[in-house]
């Protein structure tokens, strides 16, 4: 199925699904390449017998060089349509729609107000619409750690992946490395 068919779980589940997809998205990452239309519905699961999970990219036809200029306008950062110099295809934006599917995974209402229709709406009010988010599925209740190093609360991690900065990105080796307390 697609992963807009999976019922919410935990939050440790979508926690380990968002670093299978960020394993995916590095390994394209590594070949040069980017994917431009990330959303659950072009993500493909398969369960075994195991508990395992089995992540794959569908619409092969939303793979592109990095940097290319093609884009999907439905899953692309909405600050970064906003400035014609950054829409282009780059490991930031893929960080962006990967917060996104996280919280498509949470099953969270103000999934919505990311969609590409009401960017000039998301923008000024992106901090408020993250810290519902935050607030409704209780994500600082949860501690990642990061490199290996210092530790956050899950609510600042997807912060750090939705940030309308682009430069301010977190890095999607960082997302992979990441670990749940």
């Amino acid at each position: 199925g697609t992963l807009k068919d999976l019922e919410f779980e935990s939050i440790e589940k979508n926690f380990a699904i968002l670093q299978g997809i960020a394993r995916l998205l590095q390994c394209l990452i590594d070949h040069n390449l980017s994917y431009s239309d990330l959303k659950t519905q072009n993500l493909l699961y398969k369960c075994y017998d195991n508990n395992k999970m089995k992540i794959v990219l569908g619409d092969l036809g939303s793979i592109f060089t990095l940097d290319s200029e093609v884009f999907s306008p439905c899953t692309f950062p909405p600050c970064d349509l906003v400035d014609e110099k950054t829409k282009h295809n780059t490991e930031t934006a893929m960080v962006w729609q990967l917060g996104v599917v996280f919280i498509q995974l949470l099953k969270d209402e103000t999934y919505y107000r990311f969609h590409h229709s009401k960017a000039k709406q998301l923008t000024p009010n992106l901090k408020n619409t993250l810290d519902d988010v935050i607030v409704n599925n209780s994500l600082k209740n949860y501690k990642v750690k990061l490199n290996n190093d210092y530790e956050i609360d899950l609510g600042l991690l997807l912060k750090y992946m939705l940030d309308e900065t682009s430069a301010n990105r977190i890095k999607m080796y960082e997302i992979i490395e990441a670990e749940l307390l």
